[in-house]
């Protein structure tokens, strides 16, 4: 399991299906119709992994999801549960065990990313991830965006 930081979405623009590796070049303008597409892949093939375009062989056993296609679309930081609930106890948010969720204004979560800089003394992983996620917050914050994780 994983948890991922990015912005409350914004408008879509249409509907892809995507392996875990991305979106696919199977685009839609609504979700019922990619709805529609993939239960009849499913009905006449026995699985949708076939999609794939990433030649993956995990992703082709897999089944594939829908993802929606923002205009403006946030960047994303994906870490480990357990490594979510630290970031988010660094941050003064409340993890618990593997259950890490929550969001907040960008301009909280930005003072809260830079109070954490400015007391961590890890120069590797922590820092790094902290980068990131003021990346997040500052563009969330230019485009008045909440910032969510989960």
């Amino acid at each position: 399991m994983s948890t991922t930081f990015s912005a409350v979405p914004g408008p879509v623009t249409g509907f892809a299906i995507s392996c875990v590796h991305g979106p696919t070049d199977h685009l839609f303008e609504s979700y019922p119709a990619v709805q529609e597409f993939l239960q009849a892949e499913l009905d006449a093939h026995g699985g949708t992994g076939h999609l794939a375009g990433c030649g993956n062989d995990f992703c082709a056993a897999m089944r594939m999801s829908i993802e929606a296609l923002e205009a403006d679309p946030s960047p994303r930081m994906r870490v480990s549960n357990s490594n979510g609930g630290a970031l988010a106890s660094l941050l003064g948010y409340p993890a618990d065990g593997y259950s890490v969720s929550g969001s907040d204004t960008a301009e909280v979560f930005r003072d809260r990313v830079l109070a954490a800089q400015s007391t961590n003394s890890d120069s590797g992983y922590t820092a790094d991830r902290l980068v990131e996620l003021l990346d997040i917050a500052e563009f969330c914050a230019a485009r008045g965006r909440d910032v969510q994780w989960a």
